[in-house]
């Protein structure tokens, strides 16, 4: 838009819009929700009543995705794909880093009933953000170099729409979208944003509120909270202008930032674009186009700039093919739940087909009271004339106090002292606290939530007397194990075998003091002298053998043991240890003395 183009701003002290944050959290696809007040959002949600998400592939249909405005095509990455039924999209300067991402969902409302129309509503998340740690920024106005240098400086955020002139794919309500005119903010501060779209029976309304101050940005016609998309999301305002250019067919948002003091973060805005299409005729967008444009400051020279732009082409959106939750379906009323059988819809549920004559009472088909009777809730009570009284169910003549009715005739009847007359005749006064039962007067145990048991009043089964008042007893639920179990930590477990025990959801080997664990099984910590443990058990060797390598070997039965000085060599008999240590020694002098010469001989032999 060339009225775009020509805006040119002088430096400003200071800067422009960021998000701090914003959630996407409450989706209710169905009509006639209950009311709700907009003041239970949180502090950052968008909710959605009586509103149906389009779905992927069935109800949006979507064309190429191509280069936008900018005409960039070296070094970008663009990306579509759905995640449920969000749709994703943005372009990557794959060079600097620097990017463009968008959330797009699509709504569709029953129509106004004025209007036979359908309503659609796009909603856009879109954030421009520079590349982090460099020396990118979003766009901010043009310098005095800048204008010196006739440089044309894009916007922030860039977002278009357009549908066909000929007006046979529906047109844009652009007095309902939202921004849907100028606006300039200039405080510091920060606020939180509320736009909300809302359409039903002969009404239609949309408004963008700052919360903070509690005032209406831009709002027109009447907001009902049963249909409605709505957004809330927080800013920090610096100062920023919103730069609307609308129409039936043509829908051109430009967001420009007014000064650099913090320029480095990302821009942040949301979108409601409305359109209006035929009941049940599909509408369809030309294109969705989005672009910023980042400044990267330069020392001593003119700064650089970079544009990056993504265009979707033919958007095409349809009534949904069942706008209505499971288990509903649409009447001219809206959608209505699908009955049983033998059931109908009337107005607000489902209620029963009674037979001719039977009514519906408390939803359930009532027959219809005998004559000379009248309905007291599902109940059919007899109709007594004014003189007479109803006395189960039967019309008696009504007497005056001190008399009683017999026979259709009040008689008088003098009760005794202690005792006053009723219909049924004399009873006696019972103490404030008692009533009659019977022959007699009892305590007046209901009054305090309990029954009397003959004695005295007491606590129903299953509770108990809590500070004068009985309380219900919270049972627990037991839990009975088969045969060869039992109940540990609330579940049946496996009996623990002799010398095991349960430890922390298992049996355990526990051995007796003196055996430590082996091969899970107990085995003695330390054997006694002349044993050895073997195999987990200590083991000693029987007379006339030793124990040799864990191996009991046998010594001769033949040879008595050797007295102190003498051993037994070759199982032969006794020999005297001391011959035995001199034989060694004259050995080896016998070597010391005949291994010299045999060297020295050996040596001469050597040519």
């Amino acid at each position: 838009m060339n009225a775009f183009q020509n805006i040119r701003f002088s430096s400003f002290l200071l800067s422009s819009i960021f998000v701090l944050f914003t959630h996407l959290v409450e989706l209710n696809q169905s009509f006639g929700q209950e009311n709700s007040d907009i003041t239970v959002l949180s502090e950052t949600e968008t909710s959605y009543s009586g509103a149906v998400l389009l779905r992927n592939g069935r109800d949006v249909q979507l064309g190429a995705l191509t280069e936008g405005r900018h005409n960039d095509l070296e070094d970008r990455e663009r990306y579509l794909f759905w995640q449920g039924d969000s749709l994703f999209l943005g372009v990557i300067d794959t060079e600097d880093n620097n990017r463009l991402d968008v959330v797009a969902e699509f709504y569709w409302f029953e129509s106004s009933l004025p209007r036979n129309s359908d309503f659609y509503v796009i909603v856009l998340k879109v954030t421009a953000a520079p590349s982090a740690n460099t020396d990118w920024r979003i766009a901010t106005p043009a310098s005095l170099t800048d204008n010196i240098l006739f440089r044309d400086i894009g916007s922030v955020h860039r977002v278009e729409a357009a549908v066909d002139r000929s007006g046979d794919y529906g047109a844009i309500r652009w007095d309902w979208s939202l921004p849907f005119q100028n606006y300039r903010w200039e405080p510091e501060r920060v606020i939180e944003v509320e736009q909300e779209y809302t359409a039903g029976v002969h009404l239609e309304g949309s408004a963008m509120r700052d919360l903070s101050e509690g005032i209406n940005v831009q709002a027109k016609g009447f907001l009902d909270a049963m249909t409605r998309v709505s957004t809330r999301y927080t800013i920090t305002l610096w100062r920023w202008e919103m730069l609307v250019q609308a129409g039936a067919t043509d829908m051109d948002w430009a967001l420009v930032a007014l000064s650099p003091e913090h320029e480095q973060d990302p821009a942040y805005h949301e979108y409601f674009l409305v359109l209006q299409a035929e009941r049940n005729v599909p509408v369809r967008l030309d294109y969705l186009q989005f672009g910023t444009t980042f400044r990267k400051r330069v020392f001593l020279l003119p700064d650089d700039f970079a544009n990056i732009s993504v265009r979707l082409q033919n958007i095409q959106l349809t009534p949904p093919q069942n706008p209505c939750n499971e288990g509903q379906r649409l009447e001219d009323d809206g959608c209505v739940s699908i009955c049983p059988e033998n059931f109908e819809w009337n107005e607000d549920r489902c209620l029963p087909i009674c037979p001719s004559g039977y009514e519906i009472i408390d939803g359930l088909c009532t027959e219809p009271c005998p004559p000379e009777h009248e309905r007291e809730g599902r109940d059919c009570v007899r109709i007594c004339l004014p003189e007479q009284i109803n006395v189960n169910n039967e019309c008696e003549i009504l007497c005056e106090d001190g008399s009683i009715s017999e026979g259709g005739v009040c008689q008088e009847d003098i009760c005794p002292e202690g005792f006053y007359l009723t219909g049924s005749g004399c009873e006696p006064i019972c103490a404030e606290d008692e009533i009659w039962n019977e022959d007699t007067c009892i305590p007046n145990c209901a009054s305090q939530g309990m029954i009397y048991d003959g004695m005295v009043c007491v606590c129903p089964q299953g509770s108990e007397l809590d500070d004068e008042v009985c309380v219900e007893q919270v049972m627990e639920e037991m839990i009975e194990c088969t045969e060869g179990q039992v109940l540990r930590d609330e579940r049946c477990v496996s009996i623990c075998p002799s010398q095991y025990t349960w430890v922390n959801g298992q049996c355990i080997l526990e051995c007796q003091m003196g055996y430590m664990v082996q091969n899970d099984r107990c085995v003695p910590q330390k054997c006694p002298m002349n044993t050895q443990l073997i195999d987990g058990v200590c083991v000693s060797c029987p007379a006339n053998t030793t124990l040799v390598d864990g191996t009991c070997l046998s010594c001769n039965p033949n040879v008595e043991d050797c007295n102190m000085g003498t051993s037994d060599n070759k199982g032969d008999g006794c020999v005297s240890s001391k011959h035995s240590s001199q034989s060694i020694q004259y050995l080896f002098i016998l070597w010391l003395v005949m291994v010299p010469g045999y060297l020295r001989k050996q040596i001469k032999l050597i040519p």
